[in-house]
């Protein structure tokens, strides 16, 4: 629980974006961070 409220927080994702993160969508560069979808769907970028 711990982890997810300290993600929420640095990275300012909404709740369930949070939720729906997998180790897949996880990039330890600092310079990078990419989510897979956008709030409506369709991809993000």
């Amino acid at each position: 629980m711990y982890a997810y409220i300290v993600v929420s927080l640095l990275t300012g994702l909404r709740p369930e974006e949070t939720r729906a993160l997998q180790w897949k969508h996880v990039h330890l560069d600092p310079t990078a961070m990419s989510h897979p979808t956008s709030r409506c769907g369709g991809p993000s970028g």
